[in-house]
């Protein structure tokens, strides 16, 4: 079902076996990244996400390249500190908009980390000149704890700061 005509069926084929264990199950998910419709390369790599397929995470990083949105939560979603430093060097070759919703969605995760990580990602959205940068930090500072202390929002609220005037 996962190759049948109807985009509907093969977004519930593709959500299915992205459950399973089985790597020829995931090599389909992985196929469908390549599918002709939009909203079925969504669906697979949401699945991708949630079935955490790390066979998906080159294709996912060719559709960060387009600028679709879905690659870059599913990507976020799947980023350990290494696949977040990975995602960061491919600044100037995305567009600015999808690298900041990445990054962004990284540093919003409560188990990413250490903070020394979520400096670097910190950095990575303050090369960014898109204002989606500085929205994506200004989502980390309000929806991150503020104590205990972490470096990783200090950098984030002088980027902003620097960004938008010192807040004036």
């Amino acid at each position: 079902y996962a190759n049948h005509i109807n985009p509907s069926v093969r977004n519930a084929a593709i959500t299915a076996l992205a459950q399973y264990p089985d790597p020829a199950a995931h090599k389909i998910v992985v196929e469908r990244l390549g599918d002709s419709v939009a909203v079925v390369r969504a669906t697979a790599a949401a699945a991708a996400a949630k079935g955490k397929i790390k066979k998906a995470i080159d294709p996912l990083l060719v559709l960060l390249s387009r600028g679709e949105e879905p690659a870059a939560r599913a990507l976020a979603a799947m980023a350990d500190v290494e696949l977040a430093a990975r995602i960061a060097d491919q600044f100037g070759k995305v567009p600015a908009e999808s690298l900041a919703l990445c990054l962004g969605a990284i540093l919003m995760r409560a188990d990413f980390g250490p903070d020394t990580a979520r400096v670097e990602v910190v950095r990575a959205i303050g090369k960014i000149e898109d204002k989606s940068a500085v929205t994506a930090l200004q989502d980390y500072l309000a929806n991150s704890p503020k104590t205990p202390a972490r470096t990783s929002r200090t950098e984030a609220q002088m980027i902003v700061d620097a960004r938008l005037g010192g807040g004036k």
